[in-house]
């Protein structure tokens, strides 16, 4: 059983309906403080009426599409980087003094650097695509304390999900109890072992990819 995203703190609006704060820490404190925070009980879920308020808050549970970068531009960002240009100063310079061959091993040595510079980047701008097209249709929650499925991108910070063998995450999610849960991440790790899941808070300002 999971609880959705992160910790926040309640205020009231001019039109006297209670705003939720969303911050992104949840992943590193203690599930009972999350769910104190998010103002939930994990055995009754969040009311409808709740739902509905948080809902236009925070809006829909999903990936906003990004236009893809093209290859000119990405190899245009990696040859302007600080330590590129520098190297590039560099080469031209030893050239300009006839150090010719020390000058064009240095402008050489850019190409595989920037080359790497460019796949990273690639691969980054390709895993989020990965993990909007994995992104999971309808989700099991506990609202009112029934269980009952939703479109996915209804969720809203604090809603209770269910998780089953086979199920597809979808949404940020603390881990509020499970038992024996593992959790495939390949599209975040590039592990193609699913890696067990716990309740256990991780320390803060861990990557997104070691978290638990």
């Amino acid at each position: 059983m999971t609880t959705d995203s992160t910790d926040s703190t309640d205020s009231t609006d001019s039109t006297g309906v209670r705003r939720v704060a969303i911050g992104a820490d949840a992943y590193a404190l203690p599930a009972e403080v999350v769910c104190a925070d998010l103002t939930v009980d994990p055995a009754h879920g969040l009311s409808s009426d709740e739902v509905t308020r948080r809902a236009v808050i925070s809006g829909a549970n999903e990936l906003e599409p990004a236009p893809r970068t093209s290859p000119v531009k990405l190899v245009r960002d990696a040859a302007t980087e600080p330590f590129v240009i520098l190297l590039i100063v560099a080469g031209v310079l030893a050239v300009l003094l006839g150090e010719v061959r020390d000058g064009l091993l240095i402008l050489v040595a850019l190409v595989p650097i920037v080359a790497a510079d460019v796949v990273t980047e690639y691969r980054g701008e390709r895993a989020l695509e990965a993990l909007r097209e994995v992104s999971a249709p309808t989700a099991r929650v506990r609202r009112d304390g029934l269980v009952a499925d939703t479109f996915a991108s209804g969720l809203v910070p604090g809603d209770i999900v269910l998780l089953r063998a086979g199920d597809i995450v979808p949404a940020d999610l603390r881990v509020v109890r499970g038992d024996r849960l593992v959790i495939d991440r390949s599209v975040l790790t590039g592990e193609s072992v699913p890696e067990p899941a716990t309740r256990d808070p991780d320390p803060a300002g861990v990557p997104v990819a070691s978290r638990h």
